[in-house]
């Protein structure tokens, strides 16, 4: 949980529309992946995350996309 909290006071610090603070949730809920085919329900999860918001008719329209790091398996 301390590295959570780290993350988001670095990410915060830096945010850009300071208007916008606090940018988290009081809270979090953290899962380990523990089998690849986990992996890619989660992240086929967080691709459509926009589109259930209603910000993208389709999850390729989403300009905030991508993938960071690749975790092998």
């Amino acid at each position: 949980m301390q590295w959570v909290r780290y993350w988001k006071s670095i990410a915060s610090r830096n945010w850009p529309r300071v208007h916008e603070q606090p940018i988290w949730q009081r809270d979090f809920w953290d899962t380990q992946l523990r089998r690849s085919e986990n992996y890619d329900s989660k992240w086929q999860y967080v691709v459509d995350n926009p589109v259930r918001a209603g910000l993208a008719r389709e999850a390729d329209e989403w300009p905030f996309q991508g993938e960071l790091s690749f975790l092998p398996w």
